[in-house]
């Protein structure tokens, strides 16, 4: 049994699966074809020689001879059709070289002893090319009653009352072990049938299970790539652009220095960007985190937003800080960049206490701003929060949201 052969391809951010088509099996009969043409080339040889050195006349031995040609014309024209490679047609084929094997064998085993050779490839073959035992029933009944007029021809002398008896009784033996042996051919036969039916349907549901693999890990994928994209690169250049704005406002009121200040934040945030973007493409943790440890990528991007929005911003860090691997640490650090990106737009806060929680058996994230405020049951229709919820539902963590119109935002993040 062979299997698909699948290469995997990565193009465009998406698992290009391509899978070479699967070489099917063929059924048990049809792979023991050439056995079956050997067999019957050996028979029709054997059954040849055994006529020619067998007893009776010149006349009996061509008749013989004819009529062994007629079983091998209708092997070739019809038999090997039904055993072959090719697609068995019973109705045609297997009738067609039945009547005719069958017919000159009874006819041949009057004439000489040699016929019987062919009963060694004729009575497997009744079995094998018939689809079910009622229809090798006729043509293995026909075979036996040919084998035992035979076998009393050939009796010294020959017909003779006491000899048909036996005759009989062993035709009986014969055909019964016969059929037994038929029926449990066509059971092996069944049960292969059963097997490579099954099979295909393996293969089949295997197959959809892979697209179905493919089109979940595509989905991840762009889930992921959505996540990162928007905690890092559109965030970073949401900084910008509010930086710029406030350069601008500064050279309109020709303050130099603020000027300087809102350009140098710029080029800061411009470089930290393109680190996110290299390290998301080269698949690798935050710069910020490769640069230290959380607590302190944490306070970077605290201190940044005290700088760049002008409020104040204030990091508090309890417990032991300890690396919690890196999905974790990149979920908590994606988790401080989105919360702030919020206070930064929307919040028109004052303060921001962040405030990171190392305990025992979880690690507790806590923002705190005094601004504006929001209703946490109205969906806005932004990525932020649901993004940041599936970010961390990967990881086993969770989010509360508290706020209210007028009264601020608390958001806590816990993560086991």
């Amino acid at each position: 049994m062979t299997t698909p052969a699948v290469t995997a391809v990565v193009s465009g951010g998406e698992l290009a699966v391509d899978a070479a088509p699967a070489v099917e099996d063929d059924h048990a009969w049809m792979n023991t074809w050439p056995w079956w043409h050997r067999a019957l080339a050996l028979a029709v040889t054997v059954a040849g020689v055994l006529t020619l050195i067998g007893p009776g006349g010149a006349g009996d031995h061509a008749a013989a001879l004819g009529l062994l040609a007629v079983v091998a014309v209708a092997y070739v024209a019809f038999g090997r059709r039904v055993v072959g490679p090719e697609p068995p047609r019973f109705a045609e084929f297997a009738t067609a070289y039945g009547v005719l094997a069958i017919g000159a064998f009874a006819g041949m085993v009057l004439l000489t002893p040699g016929a019987f050779a062919l009963l060694f490839v004729l009575y497997p073959q009744t079995f094998a090319i018939a689809r079910t035992m009622r229809e090798a029933a006729v043509p293995a009944v026909a075979l036996t009653i040919a084998m035992s007029a035979g076998t009393a021809r050939w009796q010294d002398p020959p017909f003779t009352s006491g000899e048909l008896v036996a005759v009989v009784a062993q035709g009986i033996v014969i055909g019964a072990f016969s059929f037994a042996m038929g029926a449990f051919i066509h059971r092996i036969i069944d049960q292969s049938r059963e097997r490579a039916e099954l099979i295909t349907e393996l293969r089949a549901a295997r197959a959809e299970l892979d697209r179905a693999h493919h089109d979940a890990g595509v989905l991840a994928e762009r889930e992921r790539l959505a996540h990162e994209i928007h905690d890092t690169l559109a965030q970073g250049f949401t900084s910008i652009v509010l930086l710029a704005q406030a350069a601008g406002a500064a050279a309109d009121g020709a303050v130099g220095g603020a000027v300087r200040s809102h350009l140098d934040a710029i080029e800061r945030t411009a470089r930290e960007n393109l680190g996110e973007a290299r390290a998301l493409v080269a698949e690798l943790a935050p710069p910020s985190l490769v640069a230290g440890s959380l607590p302190a990528a944490v306070g970077r991007l605290v201190e940044r937003l005290g700088v760049e929005v002008g409020l104040a911003a204030a990091l508090e860090v309890t417990g032991t800080p300890r690396s919690l691997g890196p999905a974790r640490d990149v979920a908590l650090l994606r988790a401080v960049q989105e919360t702030l990106a919020n206070v930064r737009r929307h919040a028109a806060a004052r303060r921001v206490d962040v405030r990171l929680d190392y305990g025992d058996e979880a690690v507790t994230l806590t923002v705190r701003d005094d601004g504006a405020g929001f209703d946490p049951e109205h969906d806005s229709g932004g990525y932020g929060l649901g993004g940041m919820r599936s970010r961390l539902a990967q990881v086993g963590g969770a989010v509360d949201v508290r706020s209210a119109p007028g009264e601020g935002t608390v958001v806590e993040v816990t993560v086991p």
